[in-house]
């Protein structure tokens, strides 16, 4: 997983610590750092222009002289886009300053130049030749008033769009971590080892429960907790400019706001989410194995064959619009004409999703952390992070919440005894030290004497914390 300096610095304070020690940390806890990766933007000195005139080139069809205002200095460029338009604001790069070239992706620094026999002082910019993405559709020239509000002339584009040189650690979760999935979660193991504390809150919203939409679990050996959110009236458009720049520092593209929010959300809490288009579902949605001769076209346009007690979907009264925890379907897919979704957030199984996912020859982000185990205590608060996050830049509005199963696995109760800790590790470790690392972990102390301690496992270690010698491997 990827994961930005930045990012996990909103959850745990890490000031005064340099990336190379964060690293270190990590990687001797059990979670290996691959690599340190120091990204800068890919270009230089592009500030927003406004178009105040576009005339013909005396020397070329398809070229323009397009007359720029840059905060009241006026420059002349030939451009030969085709989406501009007087009063769009743009990126503009002068001479000196530096872009991508689009065909080798090679970084170039802007000379002087005379195109057909008239001098361009600088140029106009796509998302490309700035290194960005997903940032419109169309081809040509990055229209800046679609995505910003109120921009000022002459401002830099770093500062516009809040992007900043960022450090990205490159880790590599162990098959039984699935807690080291998300943010949150490496959060959490950084807070332990420099015993700093986390700052987590929990998405505080009003959700109301809904009896027009029913879902149900055929067989709770595939899913224990299964809810879907109606939303509607959202309006898909660009996410905010955080949110893909996290995407992309986590090595995801963006697509548009409400995909990329639950994306943002199963990065962030670890919590997988799928946005069925409500409107091409009928009021009913169910966790069940593939029926024999079922097949679905994925969202990629490839129809994948599904295997009875193995592969996992998501059906309608009539079909199955999803491979469950796995890949989402074409023919509920969310596409520009979207204005309702059902938001689904579940805990499938980690063995029935592993199965599923092979029995399909797809391995998606959203498999690789149900397989690992992800934390079922936090499947409703992503679902509700995710409402939050929609409400504010989608302008959706909740209809109401409906769910089966329970979010909630059976406690885990481990004894401690001090004389094992010594026993097994060869070294003396105070019961008060053995203590606060546990609970810097998340671990629940229930009781002590002078012999052992007794914890209870939290719930987004369930999968590998089961008996005293798990806890004394966390010592």
């Amino acid at each position: 997983m990827q994961v930005s300096y930045e990012w996990l610095n909103e959850f745990v304070e890490l000031a005064g610590i340099t990336p190379e020690e964060i690293a270190h940390n990590l990687t001797m806890s059990g979670l290996e750092v691959e690599e340190i990766e120091y990204k800068k933007p890919a270009f230089t000195n592009i500030v927003t222009a406004k178009i105040i005139k576009i005339d013909n080139h005396p020397n070329a069809d398809k070229l323009h002289l397009v007359t720029l205002d840059i905060g009241g200095v006026e420059k002349r460029v030939v451009c030969g886009a085709q989406n501009i338009e007087i009063g769009q604001i743009i990126p503009y790069a002068s001479v000196g300053s530096k872009v991508l070239n689009r065909k080798t992706g090679e970084q170039f620094e802007l000379t002087p130049a005379v195109i057909r026999g008239v001098e361009s002082q600088g140029m106009l910019c796509s998302q490309d030749e700035l290194g960005l993405s997903g940032l419109q559709d169309e081809d040509g020239i990055l229209i800046l008033n679609r995505l910003y509000d109120n921009v000022e002339l002459n401002q830099p584009l770093e500062k516009l769009m809040n992007l900043s040189d960022e450090i990205i650690f490159h880790t590599a979760p162990t098959a039984n971590r699935g807690d080291q999935m998300s943010v949150i979660g490496i959060a959490r193991e950084l807070s332990a080892l420099f015993n700093r504390p986390m700052k987590f809150k929990k998405p505080q919203i009003e959700v109301n429960e809904t009896n027009d939409f029913k879902v149900e679990i055929k067989d709770d050996e595939i899913c224990k907790f299964y809810s879907v959110a109606i939303l509607k009236n959202l309006e898909t458009k660009p996410s905010p400019d955080f949110i893909q720049r996290r995407i992309i520092a986590s090595g995801m593209r963006p697509i548009n706001n409400i995909v990329d929010i639950t994306n943002y959300v199963m990065l962030e809490y670890g919590t997988p989410q799928h946005a069925f288009d409500y409107d091409k579902l009928d009021n009913y949605l169910c966790v069940r194995y593939a029926k024999e001769g079922e097949s679905i076209v994925t969202i990629d346009e490839v129809e994948r064959k599904l295997t009875p007690n193995q592969s996992v979907v998501i059906a309608t009264k009539e079909k199955p619009v999803c491979i469950g925890g796995v890949f989402g379907g074409l023919n509920s897919e969310i596409d520009s004409n979207s204005k309702n979704i059902a938001l689904e957030a579940a805990y499938f199984t980690p063995h029935t999703n592993r199965k599923s996912a092979r029995s399909v020859g797809y391995r998606s982000e959203a498999s690789s952390r149900y397989e690992k185990g992800i934390d079922i205590e936090m499947v409703t608060l992503g679902l509700y992070r995710s409402i939050q996050l929609l409400q504010k830049y989608a302008n959706a509005q909740l209809v109401g919440v409906s769910k089966t199963g329970c979010d909630k696995l059976d406690d885990i109760e481990i004894t401690l005894r001090n004389s094992e800790i010594k026993r097994i590790l060869g070294v003396e470790i105070p019961q008060e030290r053995s203590i606060q690392i546990l609970q810097n972990l998340g671990f629940e102390l229930l009781g002590k004497n002078e012999l052992a301690a007794k914890f209870k496992t939290p719930s987004y270690r369930m999968g590998d914390v089961e008996r005293e010698i798990d806890l004394i491997e966390e010592i």
